[in-house]
């Protein structure tokens, strides 16, 4: 599918907001971010909020800041922006190439028309689930597909957003097992392929960071060429050649928050998890 030709309807700008989602120990990430931003966006119209436990927005006290989850965070900041349009991005996705406006306004214009849409994902998602359509500026996600519910970079109506977070969810939670809360449930946009990525990150590494640790390949040159003042040792950096493996603790809470989120389709998901691993 292509973007149509025909004359795009004007989306008020403040009908959209860019939301920036960090937490206070990412302020070192946060000034690559917006380093890169303010460069390849310079056209950015839109009112950026950035999601971190010390928003002014949020206004939290140094309890709250402490004990709110990440999703409880998300749900209130977007409860207070007033945006129809929520411009969803995480810290670590460096933009390395312009942004072309033309193609945000497209994206828009497509959520506008389709009553039954609830996201228009900037960069191609499910990549599993899909093939490349390199023909093609747009697709449609399949159904029951993994990573309906996708962290990349997003243009979502709020209410969707809203309606597919729960209070309990972290980020990781709520892309693999808040997919289960979209199956049957309105029409999901993609990109069609990473030549037609809108938001242009280094993707193939996963972006700047990579469990809390700096990815060098990505970040060191940008850090130079923006001249900040950034010791990459002192949060470390990471070698991708080494898996790096989550904690038994990580795994236990991980399988929790998944019973907590999905109920009896957790069975399905470790049913869908083994079989992929089966298959490798």
């Amino acid at each position: 599918m292509k973007f149509s030709a025909k004359i795009l309807k004007t989306i008020p700008e403040s009908d959209v907001t860019v939301l920036v989602n960090s937490c206070d120990a990412y302020k070192d990430v946060q000034m690559l971010f917006f380093e890169a931003l303010k460069e390849y966006w310079s056209d950015l119209s839109y009112n950026v909020v950035l999601n971190s436990e010390s928003s002014s927005l949020l206004n939290y006290s140094d309890k709250e800041k402490s004990n709110k989850p990440w999703g409880e965070r998300l749900i209130d900041i977007l409860n207070l922006i007033d945006s129809k349009y929520i411009i969803m991005l995480f810290d670590d996705f460096i933009l390395e190439e312009k942004v072309d406006q033309d193609k945000i306004n497209h994206s828009l214009n497509l959520l506008e028309k389709e009553n039954k849409s609830s996201v228009f994902y900037l960069n191609v998602a499910s990549i599993r689930e899909h093939k490349d359509e390199p023909h093609n500026d747009f697709r449609i996600l399949k159904d029951y597909a993994d990573y309906r519910l996708n962290s990349v970079p997003s243009v979502w109506k709020k209410k969707d957003l809203l309606k597919y977070t729960r209070k309990f969810d972290n980020p990781w939670t709520w892309e693999i097992f808040g997919t289960y809360r979209t199956f049957g449930k309105n029409i999901f946009y993609s990109t069609s392929s990473q030549q037609h990525d809108i938001f242009k990150y280094n993707s193939k590494k996963g972006g700047a960071i990579y469990r809390g640790k700096w990815v060098k390949e990505v970040v060191e040159d940008k850090i130079v060429k923006y001249k900040l003042n950034i010791n990459i040792n002192s949060r470390g950096v990471v070698n991708q050649s080494e898996k790096v493996d989550r904690s038994f603790f990580w795994k236990i809470n991980f399988l929790f928050l998944g019973f907590k989120s999905i109920g009896l389709k957790m069975f399905l998901f470790l049913f869908r998890y083994l079989k992929l691993k089966m298959s490798k």
